[in-house]
């Protein structure tokens, strides 16, 4: 079997993504992800122990026992130079926010990071914010070592 084939001609668009529960047993086995910290904090039990501590919560997508990918959400802030609610009557330069804190897809798993960002855009937009008042989302880019060839 070519090691590609793992996640060969699946639609992640097609499969449920699920909330990281005590209870949800996913090792992580074979977890391929550019960030090779990204496996290590899955298999160490980082992302676990975080959720544990209610410091974030995290959702994955899994084929089978083989996780695909997993994003992490916590709560964060936006602060700004100039005020950008004015229009609205709003003259704060600090705003509550979402942020995505960890987002770790396998390399093989061609496309599951895209449906987890928008999995997670749907998710605070329909369900986050109409609870907490949010309406930014934040995120930590990492800067990733492309070796251009021509």
């Amino acid at each position: 079997m070519a090691a590609s084939s793992k996640f060969a001609g699946v639609d992640f668009s097609q499969i449920d993504v699920e909330k990281l529960t005590p209870d949800l047993d996913v090792p992580g086995q074979g977890f391929r992800c550019l960030r090779g910290e990204f496996v290590t904090y899955w298999r160490q039990g980082r992302v676990q122990r975080e959720v544990n501590a209610l410091i974030s919560q995290c959702w994955i997508i899994r084929v089978g026992d083989a996780l695909a990918g997993y994003i992490t959400l916590l709560a964060d802030k936006l602060e700004v130079d100039e005020q950008i609610l004015i229009q609205e009557g709003v003259q704060y330069q600090t705003f509550p926010a979402i942020k995505i804190g960890l987002l770790a897809a396998d390399q093989r798993a061609k496309g599951v990071g895209r449906c987890l960002v928008e999995w997670a855009l749907e998710y605070v937009a329909t369900e986050i914010a109409p609870i907490v008042g949010v309406r930014f989302i934040t995120v930590d880019a990492l800067k990733v070592n492309v070796t251009q060839t021509n």
